[in-house]
């Protein structure tokens, strides 16, 4: 599940440029006290709030920014806090490069059997007519042939309708996220660049799971209603509120309220596996590499913003290797 839950969440851990959606907030009209128990919920967090870090060690200070993957004009704010930054560091690490993440989608598109289903039924047996037609506006909307969606491999499919249909002009017009915002001036100063995530462990987690598993888990998924945009604009608004633990917190309510309490055991099973996998396990694997690298030598590191907060999020998987983390403010905080 957690290929196509991530889905909801793309925007945080993955690659495509989205735009500025229309404001269609659900947050904003629950019931007050629902949204003070997950903002109490996600305050628990270590690191809860915050979207720019700086973590020392050795006498060596680097700088740690959360991303949304996403054009938006808002970033300008953030990219005005990054700007000194740049003279402070010798390198910029990313998810990915702009280099590598070309060399993945070459690895991607060179070798159907990565993303399509070369053999046997289409998704539309493999999922069951009623499944199929439930998904099929949404693939119309994404403006896929249906006859073309119905041979993807289901965790494709899923990260091909993760798009809400008001960004995919924008995306197309070649407009790009703060991160990639970040390394083009990283570029423009003559700075390295390093990816911390290569194609070999992105196809893992992305196309891992075995064929079956797949469809079973993207049936769930539609039937749970795990899919959809409608929470977008609230995650598009916590992040501009530094309020990151909060978004998945929200999430994670969301996800139970469309399941309905009877499935409450499987979502927190799906759950549970998208975070290990797309979160938990990656910043494990990045916290060892980090610990290294900045202990020596200044870097701007700038990841998806969900990897930070949390027990065993990125700044406190350093914080324990001996790193101080402290939020790098505002001006006049």
């Amino acid at each position: 599940m957690k290929r196509i839950f991530s889905a909801l969440l793309a925007f945080f851990i993955a690659s495509p440029a989205l735009a500025e959606c229309p404001d269609t907030s659900v947050f904003s009209k629950l019931p007050e006290k629902k949204q003070t128990e997950m903002r109490t919920a996600a305050h628990q967090h270590p690191f809860a709030k915050g979207l720019i870090w700086q973590v020392s060690k050795n006498d060596v200070t680097s700088y740690i920014v959360g991303t949304l993957h996403l054009s938006n004009p808002r970033h300008a704010e953030t990219l005005a806090r990054v700007q000194p930054l740049y003279d402070k560091v010798d390198t910029l690490v990313l998810e990915m490069t702009s280099e590598d993440e070309a060399a993945f989608l070459t690895t991607l598109t060179s070798n159907s059997a990565l993303f399509m289903i070369t053999e046997g039924p289409s998704l539309i047996d493999r999922l069951g007519e009623d499944t199929w037609n439930t998904l099929l506006p949404r693939i119309e909307e994404a403006g896929l042939p249906g006859f073309m969606a119905a041979k993807y491999q289901p965790w494709f499919l899923g990260l091909a309708l993760a798009v809400p249909p008001c960004v995919l002009e924008e995306q197309r017009a070649g407009k790009i996220g703060l991160d990639r915002q970040i390394e083009r001036i990283a570029k423009d100063k003559g700075l390295a660049t390093s990816s911390l995530d290569n194609t070999e462990g992105l196809l893992q987690i992305l196309a891992g799971d075995p064929l079956e598993k797949q469809v079973s888990d993207l049936r769930d998924a539609v039937a749970f209603g795990l899919a959809g945009h409608d929470t977008t604009s609230d995650l598009v608004n916590f992040y501009f509120d530094e309020e990151v633990a909060l978004a998945w917190e929200f999430t994670r309510a969301q996800a139970f309220e469309k399941a309905g309490p009877e499935q409450y055991d499987r979502v927190t099973g799906i759950l549970e596996e998208f975070e290990q996998a797309l979160l938990t396990d990656r910043n494990l694997l990045w916290s060892r590499t980090l610990a290294d690298s900045l202990a020596q030598s200044p870097a701007l590191v700038a990841v998806g913003a969900l990897h930070l907060p949390g027990e065993d999020g990125l700044l406190s998987l350093l914080q324990k290797q001996g790193f101080a983390v402290a939020p790098l403010l505002h001006d006049g905080e």
